[in-house]
């Protein structure tokens, strides 16, 4: 019983670093479609594309989900900074143009980035 809780201990560790390398490298490539894909990610943390998601599995987390979460975490702080337009924004995390961001903006905070922008000009 202690050797299997300890292999599966084990097992966690090694699940959470993988899953903490792949956030790392989506974060650094976010904005190259290319590179910011599955397989490209794999490969850039010595894995195979299924075995880093096994690992995300195990830890609950979907790739596209990560994906998702790490361009919308990039978005917001970009649109908070107020230093780049939304069409900036959209190339930085990643979209090939600004309608299919601003749907997914939208779907993340309820809003367009330009009226979220003037929500947060306000609060100031």
């Amino acid at each position: 019983l202690h050797k299997e809780y300890r292999r599966q201990r084990q097992m966690c560790i090694r699940d959470r670093k993988s899953t903490a390398q792949a956030a790392g490298v989506l974060i650094e490539r976010i904005a190259d479609q290319d590179r910011s894909k599955l397989t490209a990610i794999s490969r850039n943390i010595g894995l195979s594309s299924r075995t880093l998601q096994r690992r995300l599995k195990y830890c609950g987390i979907d790739f596209e989900d990560l994906r998702d979460e790490t361009r919308r975490s990039e978005a917001l702080q970009l649109i908070a900074s107020g230093k780049y337009t939304a069409t900036e924004i959209a190339y930085m995390v990643g979209y090939s143009d600004q309608a299919h961001f601003t749907r997914a903006f939208k779907r993340w905070t309820g809003s367009s980035p330009s009226r979220y922008r003037s929500l947060l000009k306000d609060d100031r």
